[in-house]
């Protein structure tokens, strides 16, 4: 909107500008809470280890999920590091949430 775009010339730019990022919405799946529960783009710390985990939980619709793991990030050395991952998995919607979004700030709603 700051730009002049309409929301369709918006949906154009991520689709045609973007297409990587496209890509990684499309294999990056989430858990009620917002976190990364699986990603094919292997990074060691975030969601599950393996593909074949993935594919045993995926298609959970309630329940948890636990990964355990060596957390080598901090400045007071590695821990073990537990995240649980809360059921329904999903997938994000880019271009819906850009419908949201327009539709809360055309109704002049301010942050």
């Amino acid at each position: 909107m700051a730009l002049g775009l309409a929301l369709e010339e918006l949906i154009q730019v991520y689709r045609s500008m973007f297409p990587v990022l496209e890509g990684y919405d499309r294999d990056t799946w989430y858990d009620r809470n917002g976190r990364i529960v699986w990603t094919s783009k292997s990074l060691k710390t975030v969601g599950l280890a393996t593909r074949n985990e993935w594919n045993k939980v995926r298609d959970k619709k309630e329940g948890t999920v636990e990964r355990s793991f060596t957390d080598n990030s901090l400045p007071s050395g590695p821990m073990e590091r537990t995240v649980t991952y809360e059921a329904p998995f999903t997938l994000p919607d880019r271009i819906e949430d850009y419908r949201q979004a327009w539709e809360f700030y055309s109704a002049g709603n301010l942050p």
